[in-house]
């Protein structure tokens, strides 16, 4: 009996301090706070800034591929947005037409460069139930 009650004593005190680590907040790096995104290096020695690419309000992210090691094509973010695709690329060329891209209609697409003169490419198809799906490539 004796036994099974140090054991028991010895499992509740792992758990009690294993639980505790739990209710500490998790730290956050001094380049994630405050908005969840932070600076990628890139080969030419420029930092891409994760939260400088909007997306069409109510649109969910569905991929993010970062691509440090290639030149031409540096970050693709796919999107899911609850608008058809002219809208999307109204709004595209209206808001970030106001932080200085130069963007201009490719075809469904719209292309030119960020505010910094890098290329930038948003690709916009029709999806399903009036929804459209999107590519934004930066770099």
């Amino acid at each position: 009996m004796t036994r099974s009650r140090s054991l028991a004593g010895a499992l509740a005190a792992v758990i009690a301090i294993s639980l505790a680590g739990c209710t500490e907040p998790a730290s956050v790096p001094a380049a994630m706070a405050g908005n969840n995104a932070m600076d990628m290096p890139m080969p030419d020695g420029s930092a891409v800034d994760m939260a400088a690419l909007p997306l069409y309000p109510g649109s969910t992210m569905i991929d993010l591929k970062i691509m440090p090691h290639e030149v031409d094509d540096m970050v693709d973010m796919a999107f899911d947005s609850p608008a058809d695709p002219e809208t999307v690329r109204a709004w595209y060329a209206e808001t970030l037409g106001k932080q200085g891209y130069l963007l201009k209609a490719d075809g469904s697409a719209l292309a030119g460069t960020d505010a910094k003169g890098k290329p930038l490419r948003i690709d916009i198809q029709p999806a399903a139930g009036g929804h459209s799906t999107g590519t934004i490539s930066k770099g």
